[in-house]
């Protein structure tokens, strides 16, 4: 059996979780500078994993983990 292991993440999809994300944080009365870094750390973190080429590439794989 072998594993697929992705080599994108969809970005619209990671921006739908990180809004949803930082509502929920923002309900549970959050600081907002903490959400605002939250919110922009999840979605530079999925840019650099797609340009990074995801698992496909040892750099990719690091940023993941």
């Amino acid at each position: 059996m072998r594993l697929s292991l992705p080599t994108r993440i969809s970005l619209p999809k990671a921006l739908v979780f990180a809004s949803l994300f930082f509502c929920i944080q923002q309900f549970e009365h959050t600081n907002l500078a903490f959400s605002l870094l939250y919110f922009a750390f999840l979605i530079l973190t999925v840019i650099a994993f797609n340009f990074a080429e995801g698992f496909t590439r040892l750099t990719g794989a690091y940023i993941f983990w």
